[in-house]
């Protein structure tokens, strides 16, 4: 039951090899190494710069487009405002003339004027920028 001790050396030795031939099959040859690092290193890493330079464009980008859209509403505001404007200068001049109070009615034109003021204001230091 007991191996002799030959033996168990040859197993040994059997095993030792086998354990040789598989680092030598799983080894690259250094050509192929040096070809794999070659592909590899267009693929690097992005810089800290680039990343920056890259959330940077992204974010103007984002802030830009934010911008035409906030303008873009600003100018359909505008628009209304100036109609409302037109039509409660129209309405109030044709009260007065018929005698009627309109002294609220100038009060609330005078709100929409402010209004379209401020719509105005704002357009200005949009487009400025």
């Amino acid at each position: 039951m007991a191996m002799p001790i030959q033996e168990r050396r040859n197993l040994m030795d059997s095993a030792e090899e086998n354990k040789t031939v598989r680092r030598e099959r799983s080894a690259s040859p250094a050509r192929s190494r040096a070809a794999t690092a070659r592909k590899l290193a267009p693929v690097a890493e992005p810089t800290t710069e680039e990343i920056t330079e890259t959330r940077t464009k992204a974010e103007d980008t984002r802030l830009e487009q934010e911008r035409l859209e906030l303008v873009s509403s600003l100018e359909l505001k505008r628009g209304e405002l100036i109609e409302r404007l037109d039509r409660g200068a129209a309405c109030i001049e044709e009260a007065r003339v018929q005698g009627k109070n309109v002294s609220d009615w100038e009060d609330y034109w005078i709100q929409l004027l402010r209004n379209y003021e401020k719509v105005c204001d704002q357009l200005a230091a949009l487009t400025v920028n």
